[in-house]
């Protein structure tokens, strides 16, 4: 069997420690380097969390493969395999924490003991949590480059802030077998299956509603409370991270492109993309690569 490579930090050997008890940057300082692939890999004795506040990133977590919706946050206990594919214009934080230095932490022992398994969760930029953890990362990552008075102290403070706001968010996030707030979660991670099964098929929002058992109306309320966008929305943005993945990686050419995703005309793809991206397919290509 083959094993993915284990690291400290993406592409550092695993005898590397960090110099602080954590490591924070930007998502393009190191993607960049690799193409703005990061292939499967595990992080044997760190934590890792990713803020991703735009762009397009697909995440890999074991075998599973999906989309991300921005704003979103990825949260990667130590040792599990992970993997992404990140678009150029993606913009994010990268926070690496030390596990054995966390776990002396009373609110990080806690949030390592809920954080039993690799989590990606979009969040929409109206989810109540999306500023506050904007405004925490923004500030560790501030903090981390600059050598100021009492730095450690208010590294510390900044990440158990952190820690705080992620176990409201994985509170938040449980999926339990009753209750009216699991069961609007779970119509949309399995709308969301349906997406990934279904988004060339370019289904109307009421056959997803239907299949769900649930109206149109109330699957778009659904989407509109836990992440702050439309079920339209949503149906929209995996079309576009597709095609975004296949102008990127695909060597396809436009028009089948635009067949593939179920688009019967290579014409009005192209507007749809313009409309939505700001560019057409072709600009979008020259423009990343």
């Amino acid at each position: 069997m083959k094993h993915s490579p284990s690291y400290s930090l993406y592409g550092e050997t695993v005898s590397k420690r960090l110099a602080d008890f954590l490591h924070c940057e930007v998502v393009s300082k190191r993607s960049r380097e690799h193409h703005w692939e990061i292939r499967p890999h595990v992080h044997p004795r760190f934590v890792q969390l990713l803020w991703l506040r735009k762009g397009s990133a697909r995440v890999q977590l074991g075998l599973e493969s999906e989309p991300l919706l921005m704003p979103g946050i990825v949260l990667l206990p130590a040792g599990v395999e992970h993997a992404f594919s990140f678009s150029r214009d993606t913009d994010g934080i990268v926070v690496t924490l030390d596990q054995e230095h966390l776990a002396q932490w009373e609110i990080g022992k806690k949030l390592l003991s809920t954080l039993s398994q690799a989590r990606a969760i979009s969040l929409g930029s109206r989810h109540r949590l999306a500023g506050p953890i904007d405004a925490v990362v923004s500030g560790l990552i501030h903090e981390f480059e600059r050598a100021t008075a009492h730095r450690e102290i208010m590294l510390r403070s900044q990440v158990e802030a952190l820690c705080v706001l992620m176990l409201r968010l994985l509170g938040e996030s449980s999926l339990e077998p009753t209750g009216p707030i699991n069961r609007k979660q779970r119509h949309l991670e399995q709308f969301r299956r349906m997406l990934d099964e279904h988004y060339r098929d370019h289904w109307p929002l009421t056959v997803y509603a239907e299949k769900l058992g649930i109206t149109s109306t109330q699957l778009n309320r659904v989407c509109k409370e836990l992440i702050g966008l439309r079920a339209i929305d949503l149906v929209r943005e995996r079309l576009l991270l597709e095609a975004e993945r296949d102008l990127r990686f695909g060597g396809m050419d436009i028009k089948a492109i635009a067949l593939l995703l179920g688009f019967s005309d290579p014409a009005y793809f192209s507007r749809f993309f313009k409309q939505h991206r700001g560019v057409t397919p072709l600009q979008f290509r020259d423009k990343d690569f």
